[in-house]
């Protein structure tokens, strides 16, 4: 038997490897990912008290105003 046959499965086993590397980065990535989304959320929150504040800032601004 000679060398040739050898080739294709270390070759395979190469391509997985590589392969399975490249997943993991993008799995950390996508983890990464969600995290920083979930941070967004918590500030989309926070954003949207600001708005209410502003809301009620304005209206309470214009009792005054009319008054």
């Amino acid at each position: 038997m000679s060398l040739l046959w050898a080739v294709p499965p270390v070759v395979m086993t190469l391509a997985g490897l590589i392969s399975l590397r490249w997943l993991r980065r993008i799995a950390e990535a996508s983890t990464q990912l969600q995290d920083e989304l979930a941070l967004l959320s918590e500030l989309g929150d926070s954003v949207a008290e600001v708005r209410r504040a502003g809301a009620e800032t304005r209206a309470s601004l214009e009792g005054l105003r009319r008054a």
